[in-house]
């Protein structure tokens, strides 16, 4: 167990995505679209407006965890990709190179975490074939 002390000298987190998945040898991507058209992802990991990836793991079940301290006005759209699997050869898109047939991924929004207004919404979904991307939520804020 580990504890800190939160720097309050920096801007605390508005909005926070995290992804994680059951499957070890599968990558899972997060994609944030922001009211305003920007799309975080492993390829463009910060935003112009200072929101970006904290984390964003490749090696095992995640985790992925996208933040904003202030996040635009308007619909957010988050999406998972079934990106491709993990072996000892290294990243691939082989459709037989993962441990199960239905990877589980696990996307949790936390809005104004750490405050007494603060809300979580867990989504489970299911991801069968390398290139799936869906729609997990449009939020509007």
């Amino acid at each position: 167990m580990q504890f800190y002390e939160a720097d309050r000298a920096k801007p605390q987190a508005k909005l926070r995505a995290m992804i994680t998945w059951d499957d070890t040898h599968a990558q899972v991507d997060l994609h944030v679209i922001t009211p305003g058209g920007l799309h975080a992802f492993f390829a463009n990991p910060t935003l112009e407006d200072g929101s970006g990836f904290d984390v964003d793991s490749v090696d095992g079940a995640g985790p992925g965890i996208f933040s904003s301290a202030a996040p635009e006005r308007g619909t957010w759209l988050f999406f998972l990709n079934y990106w491709g699997n993990f072996d000892s050869t290294g990243y691939n898109f082989d459709a037989a190179a993962h441990d199960r047939d239905v990877i589980t991924a696990t996307l949790t929004l936390v809005f104004n975490e750490n405050t007494p207004n603060e809300r979580r919404e867990t989504m489970v979904v299911p991801l069968r074939k390398i290139g799936d991307l869906m729609l997990v939520k449009s939020e509007r804020l």
